[in-house]
């Protein structure tokens, strides 16, 4: 059902680029510095290892999840081009909530690529993939089961996302994003006893400000 759901997205993003590739289109330049502000996925499903817990697994959801996100795009497009491939690097720094003193911190890093279609000379649509690494630290409530304590781990992540960019003016744009993500973590806690494994899965949007740091085409830049 996941992969379904990206697929479905991905198709979304290509049925609308197709769509507007009948308009007059401009040129397309991806060379931005991006910071979005995103709504992470908050469900997730669980296996936990601890000689306490009478619940070692099920399905629950975060109370709420926040990120800032810092990516690089770089487009592979010649001058006059309205259409091109491009890849990225990224960096998120998230922030759940659990309830009560319960929160989770995560640092991720990733890669992307995506392929976008400039529609015109303010709009332009993207749609991309992504995958990366994450650092994950999370602390626990106290219960009648246990006290609060922390665990560590690591995540593996991918997913994809379509948006439209608006230029403000030739070096700043403004971007909204949809997308998809599939999120496994594995975390160790500080009693040494517990271990908890995660699947967390769900759509998050992207509210970002970029800068262009080149107006040019790759080619022209040479």
């Amino acid at each position: 059902m996941n992969i379904q759901k990206m697929v479905s997205l991905s198709c979304l993003g290509l049925c609308s680029t197709a769509f507007f590739s009948n308009l007059t289109a401009a040129e397309l330049i991806l060379h931005d510095a991006r910071l979005g502000f995103e709504t992470l996925p908050l469900d997730f499903d669980f296996d936990i290892t601890h000689p306490t817990i009478t619940v070692p697994s099920g399905s629950t959801a975060f109370k709420s999840g926040y990120g800032l996100n810092a990516s690089y795009l770089h487009a592979f497009t010649d001058a006059g081009d309205d259409k091109g491939f491009y890849i990225g690097a990224e960096a998120q720094y998230g922030l759940y909530a659990l309830g009560g003193d319960g929160d989770a911190a995560v640092i991720s890093l990733r890669g992307l690529g995506g392929y976008g279609w400039q529609i015109s000379d303010s709009w332009a649509l993207t749609g991309e993939v992504f995958g990366g690494i994450s650092q994950n630290n999370m602390t626990f409530p106290t219960t009648t089961a246990f006290n609060s304590f922390d665990a560590d781990g690591t995540g593996l992540g991918y997913g994809a996302r379509i948006g439209a960019n608006y230029n403000i003016s030739e070096n700043w744009l403004a971007s909204l994003m949809v997308g998809y993500s599939q999120i496994t973590t594995d975390l160790d806690g500080s009693t040494g006893d517990f271990e908890l494994h995660m699947e967390q899965s769900g759509i998050g949007f992207m509210l970002g400000i970029s800068w262009r740091v080149s107006a040019l085409p790759s080619r022209l830049e040479e």
